[in-house]
Protein backbone atom coordinates (compact mmCIF):
# COMPACT_ATOMS: atom_id res chain seq x y z
CA UNK A 1 0.00 0.00 0.00
CA UNK A 2 1.26 3.12 -0.66
CA UNK A 3 1.11 6.41 1.55
CA UNK A 4 -1.82 8.21 -0.35
CA UNK A 5 -3.91 4.80 0.13
CA UNK A 6 -3.16 4.84 3.79
CA UNK A 7 -3.98 8.48 4.21
CA UNK A 8 -7.25 7.62 2.86
CA UNK A 9 -7.83 4.83 4.95
CA UNK A 10 -7.14 6.79 7.79
CA UNK A 11 -9.02 9.93 7.11
CA UNK A 12 -12.19 7.35 6.54
CA UNK A 13 -11.51 5.68 9.71
CA UNK A 14 -11.56 8.89 11.46
CA UNK A 15 -14.90 9.34 10.21
CA UNK A 16 -16.30 6.27 11.09
CA UNK A 17 -14.71 6.50 14.24
CA UNK A 18 -16.78 10.15 14.53
CA UNK A 19 -19.94 8.71 13.23
CA UNK A 20 -19.99 5.89 15.73
CA UNK A 21 -19.17 8.96 18.81
CA UNK A 22 -22.95 10.57 17.73
CA UNK A 23 -24.70 7.79 18.59
CA UNK A 24 -24.79 8.33 22.65
CA UNK A 25 -25.77 11.84 21.82
CA UNK A 26 -28.94 10.72 19.84
CA UNK A 27 -29.25 7.85 22.53
CA UNK A 28 -29.40 10.32 25.61
CA UNK A 29 -32.72 12.69 24.48
CA UNK A 30 -34.63 9.36 23.49
CA UNK A 31 -33.60 7.81 26.87
CA UNK A 32 -34.30 10.77 28.97
CA UNK A 33 -38.15 11.29 27.12
CA UNK A 34 -38.27 7.45 28.01
CA UNK A 35 -37.62 7.88 31.68
CA UNK A 36 -38.85 11.00 32.79
CA UNK A 37 -42.32 9.85 32.67
CA UNK A 38 -44.02 11.09 35.78
CA UNK A 39 -45.71 14.23 36.48
CA UNK A 40 -46.56 16.79 39.46
CA UNK A 41 -46.91 21.03 40.03
CA UNK A 42 -43.78 22.86 41.18
CA UNK A 43 -43.87 26.34 42.67
CA UNK A 44 -41.26 28.96 40.91
CA UNK A 45 -38.97 29.95 43.75
CA UNK A 46 -36.68 32.19 41.74
CA UNK A 47 -35.21 32.75 38.43
CA UNK A 48 -31.89 30.97 36.71
CA UNK A 49 -30.44 33.27 34.46
CA UNK A 50 -27.69 31.63 32.17
CA UNK A 51 -25.68 32.57 29.10
CA UNK A 52 -22.57 34.23 27.86
CA UNK A 53 -22.60 38.08 27.69
CA UNK A 54 -24.48 38.48 24.35
CA UNK A 55 -26.95 35.65 24.76
CA UNK A 56 -28.28 35.59 28.48
CA UNK A 57 -31.60 33.28 29.03
CA UNK A 58 -33.80 33.45 32.19
CA UNK A 59 -35.78 30.20 33.04
CA UNK A 60 -37.96 29.82 36.16
CA UNK A 61 -36.74 27.56 38.88
CA UNK A 62 -39.36 25.61 40.76
CA UNK A 63 -39.23 23.34 44.06
CA UNK A 64 -41.32 20.25 44.24
CA UNK A 65 -41.69 17.08 46.12
CA UNK A 66 -41.44 13.13 45.70
CA UNK A 67 -42.00 10.77 48.47
CA UNK A 68 -41.53 13.80 51.36
CA UNK A 69 -38.50 15.35 49.60
CA UNK A 70 -37.94 18.24 48.05
CA UNK A 71 -36.05 18.73 45.03
CA UNK A 72 -36.01 21.98 42.22
CA UNK A 73 -36.09 21.46 38.21
CA UNK A 74 -35.57 24.70 35.89
CA UNK A 75 -36.99 25.05 32.53
CA UNK A 76 -34.17 23.88 29.64
CA UNK A 77 -33.57 25.42 25.81
CA UNK A 78 -32.14 23.89 22.93
CA UNK A 79 -30.22 27.32 22.38
CA UNK A 80 -30.56 31.27 22.86
CA UNK A 81 -31.06 33.59 19.67
CA UNK A 82 -30.35 37.63 20.58
CA UNK A 83 -31.54 40.59 19.15
CA UNK A 84 -32.65 43.69 18.79
CA UNK A 85 -34.45 43.63 15.71
CA UNK A 86 -38.28 43.09 16.87
CA UNK A 87 -40.12 40.27 15.60
CA UNK A 88 -43.93 39.66 15.10
CA UNK A 89 -43.36 37.03 17.26
CA UNK A 90 -42.03 39.53 20.08
CA UNK A 91 -44.32 42.16 19.88
CA UNK A 92 -47.48 39.47 20.54
CA UNK A 93 -45.62 38.65 23.65
CA UNK A 94 -44.73 41.93 25.42
CA UNK A 95 -45.23 44.76 22.66
CA UNK A 96 -42.00 46.80 21.94
CA UNK A 97 -39.04 46.68 24.73
CA UNK A 98 -37.10 43.88 26.19
CA UNK A 99 -38.84 40.71 26.22
CA UNK A 100 -38.40 37.27 25.13
CA UNK A 101 -40.35 34.41 23.87
CA UNK A 102 -39.75 30.40 23.47
CA UNK A 103 -39.82 28.60 19.62
CA UNK A 104 -41.98 25.68 19.50
CA UNK A 105 -38.19 24.20 18.96
CA UNK A 106 -37.48 25.34 22.27
CA UNK A 107 -35.28 28.07 21.46
CA UNK A 108 -35.16 30.91 24.05
CA UNK A 109 -35.25 34.06 21.73
CA UNK A 110 -34.62 37.39 23.73
CA UNK A 111 -35.12 40.76 21.86
CA UNK A 112 -33.20 43.59 23.86
CA UNK A 113 -33.70 47.44 23.42
CA UNK A 114 -30.99 49.25 25.11
CA UNK A 115 -27.49 48.40 26.79
CA UNK A 116 -28.69 47.22 30.44
CA UNK A 117 -31.82 44.21 30.72
CA UNK A 118 -33.30 42.98 34.03
CA UNK A 119 -33.60 39.56 33.07
CA UNK A 120 -35.01 38.45 36.63
CA UNK A 121 -38.01 40.90 35.87
CA UNK A 122 -38.67 39.74 32.31
CA UNK A 123 -38.95 36.37 33.65
CA UNK A 124 -41.35 37.75 36.46
CA UNK A 125 -43.27 38.88 34.06
CA UNK A 126 -43.85 34.90 32.72
CA UNK A 127 -43.30 33.33 36.03
CA UNK A 128 -44.06 34.94 38.99
CA UNK A 129 -42.49 33.66 42.13
CA UNK A 130 -45.01 31.14 43.61
CA UNK A 131 -46.27 30.33 40.31
CA UNK A 132 -46.73 26.73 39.63
CA UNK A 133 -45.57 24.77 36.99
CA UNK A 134 -45.64 21.81 35.23
CA UNK A 135 -42.93 19.37 36.31
CA UNK A 136 -41.61 16.42 34.68
CA UNK A 137 -39.01 14.22 36.35
CA UNK A 138 -37.66 10.45 36.23
CA UNK A 139 -39.74 8.92 39.21
CA UNK A 140 -36.23 6.53 39.73
CA UNK A 141 -34.74 9.66 40.29
CA UNK A 142 -36.36 12.90 40.61
CA UNK A 143 -33.47 15.11 40.69
CA UNK A 144 -33.67 14.25 36.79
CA UNK A 145 -36.52 16.78 36.32
CA UNK A 146 -37.19 19.78 33.99
CA UNK A 147 -39.91 22.22 33.59
CA UNK A 148 -42.72 21.98 31.04
CA UNK A 149 -41.10 19.12 28.73
CA UNK A 150 -37.79 16.72 28.57
CA UNK A 151 -35.50 19.70 26.73
CA UNK A 152 -32.21 18.14 25.81
CA UNK A 153 -29.43 19.51 23.15
CA UNK A 154 -27.78 16.49 22.61
CA UNK A 155 -29.08 15.89 19.43
CA UNK A 156 -27.48 19.20 18.32
CA UNK A 157 -23.91 17.59 19.43
CA UNK A 158 -24.65 14.29 17.73
CA UNK A 159 -25.88 15.76 14.38
CA UNK A 160 -22.27 17.97 14.22
CA UNK A 161 -20.51 14.47 14.74
CA UNK A 162 -22.69 12.31 12.70
CA UNK A 163 -21.92 15.00 9.92
CA UNK A 164 -18.45 15.77 10.53
CA UNK A 165 -17.69 11.50 10.75
CA UNK A 166 -19.69 10.90 7.25
CA UNK A 167 -17.70 14.53 5.68
CA UNK A 168 -14.82 12.61 6.25
CA UNK A 169 -15.74 8.93 4.85
CA UNK A 170 -16.87 10.61 1.73
CA UNK A 171 -13.66 12.77 1.62
CA UNK A 172 -11.61 9.72 1.67
CA UNK A 173 -13.58 7.86 -0.59
CA UNK A 174 -13.64 10.43 -3.31
CA UNK A 175 -9.91 10.90 -2.60
CA UNK A 176 -9.23 7.12 -3.21
CA UNK A 177 -11.23 6.88 -6.29
CA UNK A 178 -9.07 10.10 -7.61
CA UNK A 179 -6.00 8.48 -6.67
Amino acid sequence: MDANTIGCICVGAAGLVAALLSMPFFMRGRSLRRRCTAETVGKVIKHRIAGGSNAKSVAPVAEFSVNGRTYTAYRHYKGVVSTNISTPEMEKVFGQGDGFYISENDIFHIHTTGIYHNYRVLGEQVWHIGSDVKVIYDPKKPKCAYIDKVVTSAKTAGIVLLSCGVGLMLISAIAYLLI
